[in-house]
């Protein structure tokens, strides 16, 4: 098989994956048929049944983990968003990839690609609310260095925080 009939295969099982992603929004089990065709036309896919595999965040997500990725661009702040995980493939630099389903700002289904950098697990309800303690109390102590001009310990506005101290606008 050529390059072109290569590239020809892979357009015909992507726009078939398509079609069937914008079907179904919660398609992983029905897609499965549609990405072994997609496997079978570029000999380069892993695809595997969607099995629930623990994952600790290293190395690229199993096929069939729901998890983050990484996404944003210059004009919109880099953040989170849920994905699924559909296959794993060499990219052209030769390093393995993930092809992943999400839905974007649209809300439409879309298709992505990445490193295993940009994935990370979904954060447990504690990770969030660390996460936001933390903002918070950063705010505190940037709101504190304006107020008088002195930096101020952290661990102080991580006191003030977890005794019930809040910012109240006038």
């Amino acid at each position: 098989m050529n390059q072109q009939q290569k590239i020809d295969k892979l357009a015909e099982a992507l726009r078939d994956l398509v079609a069937v992603l914008s079907r179904d929004l919660d398609g992983l089990k029905l897609i499965q048929p549609e990405l072994r065709q997609a496997e079978q036309a570029l000999g380069c896919l892993d695809i595997v049944d969607a099995e629930v595999v623990t994952w600790n965040g290293e190395g690229l997500p199993p096929v069939g983990t729901v998890c983050e990725y990484r996404c944003g661009y210059v004009e919109q702040p880099y953040e989170f968003s849920q994905c699924t995980v559909i296959a794993h493939f060499d990219g052209e630099s030769g390093k393995r990839l993930a092809a992943f389903t999400y839905v974007g700002h649209d809300g439409v289904v879309q298709l992505g690609r990445g490193a295993p950098s940009l994935f990370r697990p979904i954060r447990t309800p504690e990770q969030i609310a660390a996460d936001e303690r933390e903002k918070v109390i950063s705010q505190i102590a940037i709101d504190a260095l304006r107020g008088s001009g002195e930096l101020i310990n952290k661990e102080w506005c991580a006191n003030l925080h977890d005794s019930g101290w809040r910012k109240v606008q006038p």
